[in-house]
């Protein structure tokens, strides 16, 4: 879990007891990360097992509280961390794909209803993303951390709209408006054939220099143009 590396992080800046790096983590991070004060003193206790941050008590009676500091050890392991090759985004595990498949029951109708309703959603989450905006003396990291809401968000949208499109071509049977892999497969034009139509041209390959060759009833250009159209395939 990254979030033991931002405790060592924030650590490095200075001692601190659970309630206050969870305080420091909202500031800088914002609101788009949501850990609970059980994952991160139990994260510091893990990391105290191993040697990367002490504690010490300070205050006395029910009102004492343990604060954590980085030791050398921990320094060295989120240096470590730092130079470590970059994890890819997490895999898709979006819900409105698994919405997208229980609908896929009901045809093309219900999926389209269900991207409708996701991209309305999707609206409503970008307005709270931009209401919370960084302030001008915001950090850094608050600020990226804004931008990949907002990109992430907008980026959602962007999909939902392809993903629309297609779903109202299936639904209004226009397939000639959807990516070819989503058409009826077409005839491969390279197949030796024949067809009812008188003018249909054959394909066929000449057995002794074994190049392909077009007959049938075209004029010179119509076979020319048929012939490109067959290579292109």
């Amino acid at each position: 879990m990254h979030l033991r590396y931002a405790l060592l992080a924030l650590l490095g800046e200075g001692e601190a007891h659970g309630y206050e790096l969870l305080k420091r983590f909202n500031q800088r991070i914002g609101p788009f990360w949501h850990p609970n004060i059980g994952q991160v003193y139990q994260l510091l206790h893990e990391l105290e097992r191993r040697g990367l941050v002490v504690r010490r008590a300070e205050g006395a009676g029910s009102r004492a509280r343990r604060v954590f500091r980085l030791t050398p050890r921990g320094e060295r392991a989120l240096g470590t961390w730092l130079t470590r090759r970059p994890a890819w985004p997490a895999p898709l595990r979006e819900e409105i794909l698994v919405r997208l498949l229980a609908a896929e029951r009901g045809g093309p109708a219900a999926v389209l209803a269900q991207l409708e309703r996701q991209e309305v959603e999707y609206h409503r989450y970008l307005s709270l993303v931009r209401e919370e905006a960084p302030g001008p003396d915001a950090s850094v990291t608050r600020r990226l951390a804004h931008e990949a809401a907002l990109g992430q968000a907008e980026a959602h949208l962007r999909w939902l709209a392809r993903c629309l499109e297609t779903t109202r071509d299936l639904v209004s049977g226009r397939a000639s408006s959807l990516p070819r892999r989503l058409r009826r497969p077409r005839h491969d034009l390279r197949t030796t054939h024949r067809t009812p139509h008188a003018r249909s041209p054959i394909l066929t390959r000449d057995k002794v220099s074994g190049q392909l060759r077009v007959s049938g009833q075209l004029t010179r250009e119509r076979r020319v143009r048929w012939w490109t159209l067959a290579c292109a395939g």
